[in-house]
């Protein structure tokens, strides 16, 4: 699994997304192009997680799960207004756990109003 954030890192605003890419791999680490099955999901940390997409499957999104395609697949998290360390752990059947983490920054308010630019991607 490989977390993605923007330049900046992950700014605990409330807003922020960062996703992880999932990658289903031998032992020898090559992907296997062909697995195509559930991985679930457990996400610890000042985060929430909002799921993945897979296409052609109605009420794919926002489900703590999702299937590989072509042994690869995307999930987000959105950032909560608390910085910290966030965790997020893969599981499925056959194949060994993957956990990834991504630590949320703090994101200067006063009084409701920030001098921060938007991240840009």
């Amino acid at each position: 699994m490989t977390p993605r954030t923007a330049p900046g890192g992950l700014r605990a605003d409330g807003s922020d997304i960062a996703f992880f890419d999932v990658e289903a791999v031998d032992a020898q680490g090559r992907r296997m192009p062909t697995h195509q099955a559930r991985v679930d999901f457990t996400l610890t940390g000042p985060a929430a997680f909002l799921g993945g997409f897979n296409p052609g499957r109605p009420g794919s999104v926002h489900k703590p799960y999702l299937d590989t395609e072509a042994g690869v697949n995307r999930v987000f998290i959105r950032a909560s207004r608390t910085p910290g360390t966030i965790a997020l752990r893969a599981t499925a059947t056959g194949l060994a756990a993957a956990t990834a983490s991504v630590t949320s920054v703090p994101f200067a308010v006063t009084a409701g109003l920030t001098t921060q630019m938007p991240a840009t991607y």
